[in-house]
C-alpha cells in the first residue's frame, strides 16, 4: 500500500509540474479570467434606469453559463485528454508504464494533479467574477449570501472539472482521436438531450451537476437575496452518488485500458 501511495505522490508531483509548464494551461488560464470583465461591461451598458442581472444574480449566470457549461468542458479536453493521452502518443509512456509502479497508482496521481491545477486556475477566476459582479451591482448584497453562493457554485465547479477530466482522460487513453470524441460528447450530445424529449438527459454529466447548482432569486430591498436549491428531476444525494461513480467507473476503465496495451519497441500498441 505504501508502495502505491508513493508512486501515485511522485506521478502527482511530476504531472502537475508538466502541466504547469504547458501552453494549454496559460491559454486556460486566460480563458477563465474573461467571465470577469462581463459584468463590468455589463455596468457600463447598462442605462441608469435600465433593470437587468446584476450582482450575485449575474455571478451566477456566468458561473452556471460561462464556467460550468464552457469552460470547465473545454478545460477538461484540452488538458484531460492529454493526461495519458500525450504520453502514449509521444512514447513516454513506454519508461512510465514499465516501471515498477501499478497502473491504478499513475492513474490515481495524474488524476490528483489535474484536479490540483484545475482547483488552483478556477478558483481565483470565481473569486474575481464574484468581486466584479458585487462592486459594479447597486448596494445592498449581503456578505454572507456572496460567500454561500461562492461556496456552492465553486464546489459543483471543481466536481464538474474532476469528472470531465476524468471521461476526457478516459478517452486520451482508449482512444485515437479524444478531442474529437470529447467534443462531441460535451458540445454535441449534452446539448442535443435538452431538446430530446424523455430521459435521455440522464445519461450525460451535465444533468447530475445542475441538480447540484444554486439557483439566485433576487428579493425586494427588505427581504434581500434569497439563495435556493435548484432540483431538475433528480435529487441532490443521487445526483452526487452518480457523479462519484462515474468518476470512479472513468478512472477505473483508464486503468484497465493501460493494463491490456502492449507496448513494443517503444511504441504503444492496442
Amino acid at each position: 500500500m505504501s508502495g502505491s501511495l508513493n508512486a501515485a505522490l511522485a506521478v502527482a508531483r511530476l504531472t502537475g509540474l508538466l502541466l504547469l509548464r504547458r501552453r494549454r494551461i496559460l491559454f486556460v488560464g486566460l480563458l477563465v479570467l474573461l467571465p470577469a470583465l462581463l459584468p463590468v461591461v455589463v455596468a457600463g451598458l447598462r442605462g441608469p434606469h435600465q433593470e437587468g442581472a446584476q450582482g450575485l444574480e449575474l455571478f451566477a449566470v456566468l458561473a452556471e453559463f460561462g464556467y460550468l457549461g464552457t469552460l470547465v468542458p473545454l478545460a477538461a479536453i484540452l488538458l484531460g485528454t492529454a493526461l495519458m493521452g500525450d504520453d502514449l502518443e509521444g512514447g513516454t509512456s513506454t519508461y512510465l508504464l514499465t516501471r515498477s509502479a501499478p497502473r491504478s497508482a499513475i492513474v490515481l496521481g495524474k488524476a490528483a494533479a489535474y484536479s490540483v491545477v484545475m482547483a488552483a486556475t478556477f478558483l481565483p477566476a470565481l473569486v474575481l467574477t464574484l468581486a466584479s459582479a458585487v462592486v459594479t451591482a447597486p448596494p445592498g448584497v449581503d456578505p454572507g449570501d456572496a460567500v454561500r453562493l461562492f461556496l456552492q457554485t465553486a464546489g459543483v465547479v471543481w466536481a464538474g472539472s474532476v469528472v470531465y477530466g476524468a471521461l476526457c482522460g478516459l478517452l486520451g487513453t482508449a482512444t485515437q482521436r479524444p478531442v474529437i470524441y470529447s467534443t462531441v460528447f460535451v458540445f454535441g450530445w449534452e446539448p442535443l438531450t435538452r431538446i430530446v424529449p424523455g430521459y435521455v438527459d440522464f445519461l450525460t454529466v451535465k444533468k447530475h451537476l445542475l441538480a447540484l447548482w444554486p439557483a439566485v432569486t433576487m428579493g425586494d430591498a427588505i427581504g434581500g437575496t434569497e439563495i435556493t436549491r435548484r432540483v431538475i428531476d433528480v435529487g441532490v444525494g443521487e445526483a452526487t452518488v452518480v457523479l462519484v461513480l462515474l468518476t470512479l467507473a472513468f478512472l477505473g476503465l483508464t486503468t484497465l485500458t493501460l493494463r491490456t496495451k502492449a507496448f513494443v519497441g517503444g511504441q504503444t500498441l492496442g
